[in-house]
């Protein structure tokens, strides 16, 4: 056992190392590097693509569960990256000015993610499109109430839930408030935020790098920004503040008339989901970092 957790603990600084150090700035030099050329309608196609992507990996678990369990599809956090793909696909899309009718493809990314299996992703989009404009939100709430009454009504029943079970979101909803029951994985994660807390507390300045795996096993980390401080210390938390938040607090204070309405959404979505729920080296984050700061950079330039 002891052989084993010293070989997890010697494997996972190289893994950081190359996380944080290579492919994390990569991604961010792609989504930079793509928004540079990206027009409203190229931005369309990328949210097309996403769409047909999760659609057809929820047909999947509806069509043959066990043979997405089967061969780990449904593990392993893909479905995590889809719903944040999707995402960030569906807010780029918003930042370039794409607005369907009635709004339909954003209502759409909605449902998906709520199917998709990624809580915090339909957690954080549903934040990030309330900093979007009034008439998205009636509408949503147009279509959302007559959902959520039917949906309120078969819970009241009792019948008919067999269904929800494909659907995380909708499983965590039921399980918790029909049948009290607490999600397995809200416990879990309340342990590994106590962990990195604990490594806070006794070293806050410069950190404990893999605390996790000293602590545990690989995987057991604080699903958010707390990561990267019990990791790194404080100057890494500070910082990667500065990179969420310095651009649009100068921009906000500045003298210059802008219009930074199209991208608040993107980037209070990649906020929320580092301060509350993923851990800082989420690869499809850095991503949409990078086409942050095209964006911003494109409204500095034509300030």
């Amino acid at each position: 056992r002891d052989i084993g957790v010293t070989g997890v603990q010697t494997c996972a600084l190289p893994i950081y190392a190359i996380s944080l150090l290579i492919v994390c700035p990569f991604m961010y030099y792609a989504g930079r590097t793509m928004t540079l050329e990206l027009s409203s309608d190229h931005a369309v196609r990328l949210l097309g693509i996403n769409i047909f992507v999760v659609t057809f990996f929820l047909i999947a678990m509806v069509a043959a569960p066990d043979f997405v369990k089967r061969n780990g599809l449904a593990a392993n956090s893909y479905y995590q990256y889809l719903g944040d793909g999707l995402a960030v696909a569906a807010l780029t899309a918003w930042a370039f000015g794409y607005r369907s009718k009635f709004y339909w493809v954003y209502l759409l990314t909605a449902l998906l993610l709520a199917a998709s299996g990624s809580r915090a992703s339909a957690v954080a989009y549903a934040i990030a499109m309330g900093f979007s404009n009034i008439r998205l939100l009636t509408i949503s709430a147009i279509v959302t109430a007559p959902l959520g009454y039917w949906l309120s009504s078969i819970i009241a029943s009792g019948a008919g839930l067999d269904w929800a079970g494909q659907f995380r979101v909708l499983s965590t909803f039921v399980a918790y408030f029909a049948q009290d029951e607490e999600d397995a994985s809200f416990s879990e994660r309340q342990q590994f935020l106590d962990n990195a807390i604990d490594v806070i507390t006794n070293q806050p300045i410069f950190g404990q790098i893999a605390y996790e795996v000293r602590l545990g096993e690989l995987g057991e980390y604080a699903h958010n920004i707390l990561h990267l401080w019990a990791n790194f210390g404080i100057i890494a938390l500070i910082l990667m503040l500065i990179v969420l938040f310095g651009m649009p607090l100068a921009r906000l204070l500045g003298r210059s008339p802008r219009d930074d309405r199209y991208p608040l959404p993107l980037l209070v979505f990649v906020a929320t989901e580092l301060l509350f729920f993923r851990h800082p080296e989420n690869i499809v984050l850095f991503f949409a970092l990078g086409i942050l700061a095209s964006l911003y950079g494109r409204q500095a330039r034509n300030a």
